[in-house]
C-alpha cells in the first residue's frame, strides 16, 4: 500500500468513526445535542424555562395563506390579504422584486404569529443546506410588532441592494434564518439586527454580512 493509498484508508476511518459516534445526553431533558453535541442553553424551545416556546411545533402549523412567487400582486407584499392571519407561508422561490415587508401586526404570549418556509415535499431542510431554486428569497423584512416567529427564511445579498432582517417589536424570534454576502459597493449588503425587547436569534447562519 502506497501513502496516498493509506492516507486515504486513514481518512476514510476516521470520517466513518465521527459519522457512527454518538453525542453524550445534555443535562436538561428538553435540550438536544447539535451537530457538534453542543447543548443551548438559551434556545426557544418547549419546556426550557429560559424561553419555553415551542418554536418546532409553532413552524408546523398549517399555513393560513401561501405567498408564491406568482400571488398577485409581485411587486410589493399587499399579496398578504388579511393581517388576521397567524400563519402566513412563503413558498419557496425569490420574492426580493416585492420589496420589503413590514410585519406591523402582533400576536399574544399564547398565540404567536408565524412567518415560515413553504415548499411542496418540504424536508425540513436549513436554507444554508438548500439549492438556491429551493431557498424563499427576501429583500427586507422589518419586524415592528410583537411575538412573531420568523422561520427558515434567506436574506442574500447577490447585488449592490441592502438585504436586511430586524426585529424592532417585542418577543420576537428569528429561527434557521440565513443572512449571507456583501455587496459590491460600501455599505451594502445583507444585515441583521435585533433591536427590540427580549428578541432572540437562533440555529441561524449569518455569513460574509456587513454585521
Amino acid at each position: 500500500m502506497n501513502w496516498a493509498s493509506a492516507f486515504l484508508a486513514i481518512a476514510v476511518l476516521a470520517i466513518a468513526r465521527v459519522a457512527t459516534a454518538q453525542c453524550p445526553p445534555c443535562a436538561e431533558s428538553w435540550q438536544t445535542p447539535d451537530a457538534n453535541c453542543y447543548c443551548a442553553l438559551y434556545e426557544c424551545k418547549a419546556g426550557n424555562p429560559r424561553c419555553d416556546v415551542d418554536v418546532d411545533g409553532l413552524a408546523a402549523l398549517p399555513c393560513d395563506q401561501i405567498i408564491t412567487t406568482s400571488t398577485a400582486p409581485t411587486n410589493d407584499w399587499s399579496a398578504i390579504d388579511d393581517w388576521a392571519h397567524r400563519v402566513i407561508c412563503i413558498e419557496a422561490g425569490d420574492h426580493t422584486g416585492r420589496g420589503t415587508l413590514t410585519l406591523g401586526s402582533s400576536g399574544t404570549s399564547g398565540a404567536r404569529k408565524i412567518l415560515r418556509y413553504y415548499r411542496q415535499g418540504d424536508a425540513d431542510d436549513d436554507p444554508w443546506r438548500q439549492a438556491g431554486t429551493s431557498q424563499a428569497k427576501f429583500q427586507q423584512l422589518n419586524v415592528l410588532g410583537d411575538y412573531w416567529v420568523v422561520h427558515r427564511l434567506t436574506f442574500d445579498s447577490s447585488s449592490d441592494q441592502d438585504y436586511h432582517v430586524a426585529l424592532s417589536g417585542a418577543y420576537s424570534i428569528l429561527s434557521r434564518v440565513l443572512v449571507e454576502n456583501y455587496g459590491a459597493s460600501w455599505g451594502s449588503g445583507a444585515s441583521a439586527s435585533l433591536g427590540g425587547v427580549d428578541v432572540t436569534i437562533q440555529s441561524s447562519l449569518l455569513r460574509n454580512c456587513r454585521h
